[in-house]
């Protein structure tokens, strides 16, 4: 089956899906997209006009789907292994509630880069920043503390969970250095350093594009 991947490189969303392909050796076309504008051609696959957008099929017909963890449920009927979200029921949702953390730290991440660099200076909003940046810093601490001494999240091998947290801990060491995560957390260090060593983050990696 043709895969078709709307989004941009840069996109930490789009990042993960692509890790998830890589993970699972499904072959795909990514076609880059610009959201920025009401014409986007994204509308027409994705209501929202959000990436990523992944089609199934022709891209003219095909079956569309969006939002990340849609995507990666998705790909995990497609293709079973390696399993991206646990057969237990509690580890599924243990696995969900990972990705949503690791997926909230970079929402509130791209909101609070949108108002430091879109807004002139007279307009932007220290304390709704501020805000932005409180939830990063106990997102981060929060996934380092539900890691524990663990190597993996749920299991012996990587799942949505792990990927999702070390996508965004990537993203966190491009956009905000400042966050220094790293140094406070190693074994988020650990985990992150693991799996960026494999093919499917070094071929995924955005600004190695």
């Amino acid at each position: 089956m043709r895969i078709v991947l709307l989004g941009s490189r840069r996109s930490p969303f789009v990042r993960k899906i692509r890790v998830v392909l890589a993970e699972k050796n499904l072959e795909y076309e990514l076609l880059e997209v610009e959201i920025s504008n009401s014409d986007s051609p994204v509308f027409a696959y994705n209501p929202l006009g959000k990436i990523p957008c992944l089609i199934a099929g022709d891209i003219d017909s095909g079956e569309s789907f969006y939002d990340s963890s849609v995507i990666v449920e998705y790909l995990d009927l497609l293709s079973p292994a390696p399993c991206m979200y646990p057969s237990g029921s509690l580890e599924r949702v243990r696995a969900r509630r990972i990705e949503a953390l690791a997926d909230g730290v970079l929402d509130a991440g791209i909101l609070a880069r949108s108002e430091l660099v879109e807004r002139a200076d007279e307009l932007r909003d220290p304390v709704w920043i501020g805000r932005q940046m409180k939830k990063i810093h106990s997102g981060v601490e929060a996934l380092s503390q539900a890691l524990g001494r663990n190597r993996y999240y749920c299991g012996n091998t990587p799942t949505i969970a792990d990927i999702s947290t070390c996508v965004t801990l990537a993203w966190l060491d491009f956009r905000f250095p400042e966050v220094e995560w790293s140094a406070r957390f190693p074994n988020l260090r650990r985990i992150s350093s693991e799996l960026a060593s494999r093919t499917s983050f070094i071929s995924s990696e955005p600004w190695a594009s």
